[in-house]
């Protein structure tokens, strides 16, 4: 096949394929785009065209979100999933995919710390301004997973609110949101990732363990709960 054989088909915009398993994921300033590149075979002739649908791109502005429209599943299989950034109208599922991850560990929660945890209306719309949330969506359109990521200085990244229900456990998707959120906090100048957990939390633990995660020896109140520190050099 000769390069003039080659067709060049690029896609600007966000797209339902998992975004952890794309070649090209960046933060733009304060638009986060996903380039895609397609390589179409055609013959004697060279040029760019548009491919598949453009999603409406996510902008953070100032803290805020324009509300763009919900990118969906369309194209995954039964059994694999999308992972892209949440958008307010996500939030209700984000707070019953949180309470479904955690209702396992509740009795051994404070009612505080519990509270915490799987958040509020009220508190998970503040934590969608003020951090980059990620969720994973099923074929079906269900979020299966969730997790928070903002920069807390130049070049620490900071975790919060990883929860995957029990049900869907094995199928990668925790591992798919914390590559996720590792590319994004590396995109914005992090060198450093930290993360907070509680002790009913042993399987985390040793996911983090198993993903380059160590303990720092820091360990803060949780609303009556030991908090302990992991963190990862990048």
């Amino acid at each position: 096949m000769r390069l003039n054989d080659i067709q060049i088909a690029i896609v600007s915009g966000f797209h339902p394929n998992p975004i952890w398993l794309s070649s090209s994921f960046r933060q733009s300033g304060r638009c986060a785009i996903l380039d895609f590149v397609l390589l179409l075979v055609v013959r004697h002739n060279v040029r760019a065209t548009w491919s598949c649908k453009v999603m409406q791109s996510l902008r953070l502005i100032g803290g805020s979100m324009e509300k763009p429209r919900a990118a969906n599943a369309a194209g995954t299989a039964p059994h694999e999933f999308a992972i892209r950034p949440a958008i307010v109208e996500d939030a209700a599922a984000i707070l019953q995919c949180l309470r479904a991850a955690f209702e396992p560990y509740r009795s051994q929660y404070t009612p505080q710390a519990w509270l915490d945890t799987v958040m509020t209306p009220d508190t998970l719309l503040k934590r969608l301004a003020s951090m980059t949330v990620f969720v994973a969506v099923d074929a079906q359109g269900h979020v299966v997973g969730t997790i928070g990521a903002t920069a807390v200085s130049a070049s620490e990244g900071h975790l919060r609110g990883m929860a995957v229900p029990p049900e869907v456990h094995g199928r990668g998707i925790a591992q798919g949101l914390l590559e996720t959120t590792q590319k994004h906090l590396i995109a914005v100048g992090c060198t450093r990732i930290s993360l907070d957990t509680t002790e009913p939390l042993q399987r985390a633990m040793c996911f983090y363990e198993k993903n380059g995660f160590h303990l720092t020896g820091k360990v803060s109140d949780f609303f009556g709960m030991p908090l302990i520190e992991y963190a990862k050099d990048l």
